[in-house]
């Protein structure tokens, strides 16, 4: 009895997981065919940027009541969006844990950093150098809290847009105070205005507007921006020869940009092409706030590397002030180019054509190139390099903390943390120079020999 109660109670186990399965695939199949629709519904001509979506504001009319009621259902579900929010940490409380722990950490380190430019003096004169430090030191609660904002963004996945922009509005605002002692005193103000549209732009995607009230709305916007820009860089031909910070040049090369799509976008809003009215205004705030926060993400990361390399050189009882000051540019001009390269990412992803230069860049790395009886791609070359250098940085940073001390707890005779460094750092490059090879597609058995030669000698 007992073994046929056990074989009908599998037997019913297993019909629940076979129906629950059926019902998984038939989900899956919903979901890809929405997704299906929502992409031809993207590339239909709705969605085109030149769609003449309202008649000229000029012949436009009121809404209709149907629209203002339409208006108040979207109001009464603004509370459920904040329930939304509860409901997602409720939902990921793991998930939220981690990023808590590893926020943890990040502060910790911060901290310690902190602790080491105070305890011995940073006596670079370079101006990035000091920059960095002033971070770590004198802007120690906004990097906290941009760095949680920040951290937010990256690793909780699925966030409800309401959080993700307000989040981004908390990393914009703890900006403020880190960036605004590297602006020049003529732009100092204009993060206000970058946080303002920014607020502005992102208000129209949670309450609802008759269409007309909506376009007015977006041209108010548009007069606004043009404004700003005209009184940040009254007179232009002038204010191009000031010499500036980075940033604020960077700003001021883009006024005519600027102004040129502020001006397409009240054009095409007065003629009824609202959706290239919509993509104008979004490139402005959203490409200037994207802007901002890595300015901010590469100075709150140049404060950690350079409080990193600070601490590991003062902890050596004695040290070579040039080879500091040369480990610390190229590790800001290194850490430069990978914030260029992450923004360029984001900013790609904001004009919609990412994925269309990540397949073309795709293909190209995947066409095979052939010469006589070889063949390769230009991936693995890629793949060959990157691994070199990976492998080059690893093994001069790990040389670099065992020859800052890091080894004197083990009270070692003098020279030999420097053989281990040395030692370590040979194998670090060597077991990285197979893996290169083994990814230029090289078969690696004819080494195994001479492997094993070594291995006994």
């Amino acid at each position: 009895r007992d073994v046929t109660r056990i074989k009908q109670a599998i037997i019913d186990e297993n019909n629940s997981l076979i129906t629950l399965e059926t019902k998984i695939i038939s989900e899956k199949s919903l979901v890809i065919k929405t997704i299906e629709e929502f992409n031809q519904l993207r590339n239909s001509e709705i969605y085109n940027i030149f769609y003449h979506r309202h008649k000229a504001l000029w012949k436009s009319s009121f809404s209709s009541k149907d629209e203002y009621d339409a208006k108040k259902d979207t109001l009464d579900s603004m509370p459920n969006k904040f329930l939304n929010i509860a409901e997602y940490v409720k939902e990921n409380n793991k998930q939220v844990y981690s990023y808590l722990f590893q926020l943890g950490l990040i502060i910790t380190l911060l901290l310690f950093f902190r602790r080491a430019f105070l305890k011995v003096k940073f006596t670079e004169k370079d101006t990035n150098l000091q920059r960095a430090k002033e971070i770590v030191v004198n802007h120690t609660i906004s990097a906290v809290v941009f760095i949680g904002a920040i951290l937010a963004l990256l690793y909780l996945n699925n966030i409800p847009f309401l959080l993700g922009d307000i989040l981004v509005i908390i990393a914009l605002v703890s900006s403020v105070p880190m960036l605004r002692p590297l602006i020049n005193h003529r732009f100092k103000n204009i993060l206000y205005f970058i946080i303002l549209f920014y607020i502005i732009n992102s208000v129209k995607t949670y309450l609802w507007f008759p269409s007309v009230y909506y376009r007015l709305y977006l041209l108010i916007e548009s007069f606004m921006m043009l404004f700003v820009v005209y009184y940040f860089t009254k007179p232009y031909l002038e204010t191009r020869k000031l010499k500036l910070s980075p940033f604020s040049t960077m700003i001021i090369r883009l006024t005519p940009v600027f102004v040129f799509v502020i001006i397409t976008a009240i054009a095409s809003n007065l003629f009824g092409y609202t959706n290239l009215t919509d993509l104008s205004l979004k490139l402005i705030t959203t490409s200037s706030a994207l802007t901002v926060l890595f300015y901010g993400i590469l100075m709150v990361a140049s404060g950690l590397i350079i409080g990193a390399i600070h601490l590991i050189f003062i902890n050596q009882t004695s040290y070579d002030e040039e080879r500091k000051f040369l480990v610390e540019k190229r590790a800001l001009t290194a850490l430069r180019i990978i914030i260029f390269v992450w923004w360029a990412y984001y900013f790609l992803g904001i004009l919609d054509i990412r994925d269309d230069i990540s397949m073309w860049i795709s293909d190209l790395l995947i066409k095979s190139y052939d010469f006589g009886s070889v063949s390769f791609t230009l991936e693995e070359i890629v793949t060959f390099a990157f691994l070199l250098i990976v492998s080059f940085l690893i093994s001069n940073f790990i040389s670099m903390i065992i020859d800052g001390g890091a080894l004197t707890f083990l009270k070692l005779p003098k020279g030999i943390p420097a053989a281990i460094a040395l030692v370590v750092r040979y194998f670090i490059i060597s077991f990285g120079f197979v893996l290169a090879l083994s990814a230029l597609g090289v078969d690696l058995s004819s080494f195994n020999l001479m492997a094993g030669a070594l291995g006994l000698g």
